[in-house]
């Protein structure tokens, strides 16, 4: 069964091994280093696991087992989802649509009119799937370090 849920304390552990291995996915791709830069540490995941809005973190279960999560950030009216990550040998499954229908659902709930994300330049698979779910890209940031 894939669910998706609220996180509890107990799940600090599998969310920060996850945010993990997220980041050690996307620190190869273009625009992967700013965009870890922005993120902040794997121990931000598990350190907000339990926790309420304004940061929240979603965890997505296949079986029992936490293997992906959503990091939810509110301010005002919009709600972010700063993370989506799904383990890589659980893709496939739904997992990621549930945990997005879940994070966009406590969105909702908070209040927020709008529902922001990002991808990286390159990676059609994550923008063909926020598209496949109402979720069109608005802007695009240009980026230099100096």
């Amino acid at each position: 069964m894939v669910t998706a849920r609220a996180s509890v304390h107990e799940d600090r552990l599998a969310a920060t091994d996850l945010a993990h291995a997220a980041r050690a996915l996307i620190v190869d791709e273009r625009g992967g280093t700013a965009f870890l830069e922005a993120l902040g540490d794997a121990e931000r995941v598990g350190d907000r696991c339990g926790k309420r809005l304004p940061d929240v973190v979603v965890v997505g279960e296949v079986g029992g087992y936490v293997l992906g999560y959503a990091f939810l950030s509110v301010a005002g009216h919009v709600g972010v989802i700063a993370e989506l990550f799904v383990a890589p040998d659980a893709r496939g499954v739904g997992l990621g649509h549930v945990l997005l229908a879940d994070s966009l659902s406590k969105m909702r709930e908070a209040g927020c009119t709008r529902a922001d994300t990002s991808a990286l330049p390159g990676d059609r698979a994550t923008k063909n799937f926020f598209e496949a779910h109402g979720l069109v890209t608005r802007l695009l940031t240009p980026s230099r370090a100096l």
